[in-house]
């Protein structure tokens, strides 16, 4: 065998064992969420599948206890309201 040969042993088998990993159908574009999704995925041992690409297959690996995402908007809103009380209450005002 060939050096080459056993150094790419490793990562074939790390891509084999990537497959059988759960899955977590996320909506993708993944930057539409204040958190890292991939960091995450990684943290919690998932492997992260657009739903609107996913076969039968990794739907049927789907994990059921999955991290929570927030959308960078519904994000900036609440930062917006909670930073802000004066422009929230002139609002109600002009209501």
């Amino acid at each position: 065998m060939s050096d080459d040969t056993i150094a790419q042993a490793p990562a074939a088998s790390a891509a084999t064992d990537d497959w059988q990993r759960p899955v977590w159908l996320v909506e993708h574009p993944t930057h539409q969420y204040a958190e890292d999704v991939k960091a995450l995925a990684r943290l919690h041992g998932l492997r992260v599948v657009d739903p609107a690409a996913a076969g039968a297959e990794e739907r049927a690996l789907a994990a059921s206890a999955v991290p929570a995402l927030t959308l960078v908007d519904a994000q900036a809103e609440q930062v917006d309201q909670a930073a802000t009380p004066r422009k929230a209450k002139k609002a109600a005002q002009q209501r």
